[in-house]
């Protein structure tokens, strides 16, 4: 892989808040593609009928429908696993999530769930939840993320809203 960088936006917990999801979309800059980590799929779904690059989109706790509850993709040559993470019990510590990331292998995990931003690493592996572009939660801002794989480099910086 050359140099190039490839940059993905990170969106989640809009819940139907196209407002904050435009003010994202402004705070990411030019995208290769965008995650949106749940509630609302259909936010995800929108995203995706009209934003000319790939949208993955996972389900939450607030949509009606049961499925995709986690996605797994290869994005500039790192394996993505992405989920709300209501499943996985996130708002009462991220044991689960860790345990899930590595039976799938990932080099990143993305989830939401929280309303509340983090980036954190471990066992190699990194943690990004972009917090939620509709409300924050416990003093959060709103926010979103951007991931730049550069090589075989990944930062995460995360934006308030």
């Amino acid at each position: 892989m050359s140099n190039e960088s490839y940059r993905i936006g990170v969106v989640g917990d809009t819940h139907g808040d196209y407002v904050s999801m435009e003010a994202a979309l402004g705070k990411l800059g030019p995208l290769d593609a965008l995650i949106h980590v749940g509630d609302f799929y259909r936010d995800g779904e929108a995203l995706a009928n009209t934003l000319p690059i790939p949208v993955i989109a996972v389900v939450g706790n607030c949509d009606a429908r049961p499925k995709p509850d986690r996605e797994v993709v290869e994005l500039a040559g790192k394996r993505f696993f992405i989920t709300h993470g209501h499943l996985q019990g996130v708002k009462q510590g991220a044991e689960n999530l860790k345990r899930e990331a590595r039976l799938h292998r990932a080099n990143v995990v993305v989830f939401g769930h929280t309303h509340m931003p983090a980036v954190f690493s471990h066992l190699g592996i990194l943690f990004v939840n972009p917090g939620s572009t509709h409300a924050g939660r416990k003093g959060a801002a709103r926010s979103c993320a951007l991931l730049v794989v550069t090589g075989t480099e990944i930062d995460a910086t995360l934006f308030s809203l």
